[in-house]
C-alpha cells in the first residue's frame, strides 16, 4: 500500500507490485492489464519481457484476461493449454516459460472495467482462500494507485 500510494510513476508502481504479488504467490508470472477504453493493456509484468509493456493489447472477451472481464468474475484456469480463449503475444517472450495454470482477476470500478491482475504459473496448482483474498487487495491496491495518479495528473 506504501508504493501504490507513493509519487513514484505508474509504470514502475505496477511492476514492483508485479513482483510483490508474484513472489508473495509463489507464481512465475504476475502481470497487470489497465483498460484504456478501447484495449486491456499490459501496464505492468513480473516474468514476461518488460519491453511487451505498452504492445500487448487485448479487448474485452479477447483471451482469458479478457473473458475474466467480459464474465466480470476471476477466472481460474487449470491448464491454458486445453483452453481455445488462451491468447500467446511473442513479445512476451511467454512461450519460454510454457504456461499452465493462470488466475485472471477483473479490476472494477462501479461497472466500469479498469483492468485485469494475471498471477500464472508453470505448475497446475489451485489457489487457497487466503491467496484468492490477497489478489483481490492488491487489485484494490492498483485501482486506488491509478485513479489517485490521474487525480494528480487532472
Amino acid at each position: 500500500s506504501m508504493l501504490a500510494s507513493s509519487d513514484y510513476d505508474l509504470k514502475d508502481v505496477l511492476r514492483a507490485v508485479a513482483e510483490k504479488t508474484a513472489r508473495r504467490l509463489g507464481v512465475d508470472i504476475c502481470s497487470v492489464y489497465l483498460w484504456d477504453g478501447e484495449y486491456l493493456v499490459l501496464s505492468g509484468t513480473y516474468g514476461l519481457a518488460q519491453e511487451a509493456v505498452g504492445k500487448a493489447r487485448l479487448k474485452i472477451g479477447e483471451g482469458i484476461t479478457g473473458s475474466a472481464v467480459a464474465a466480470k468474475k476471476p477466472l481460474l484456469i487449470q491448464d491454458v493449454s486445453k483452453d481455445p480463449r488462451y491468447r500467446y503475444f511473442p513479445e512476451t517472450k511467454e512461450e519460454q516459460y510454457k504456461i499452465k495454470t493462470m488466475y485472471s482477476y477483473p479490476i472494477f470500478s462501479g461497472e466500469e472495467p479498469f483492468g485485469v491482475l494475471n498471477a500464472q504459473t508453470v505448475v497446475t496448482r489451485e489457489f487457497k482462500e487466503d491467496e484468492i483474498y490477497f489478489v483481490t487487495v492488491i487489485a484494490n491496491l492498483i485501482l486506488g494507485a491509478v485513479k489517485m495518479r490521474k487525480r494528480r495528473s487532472s
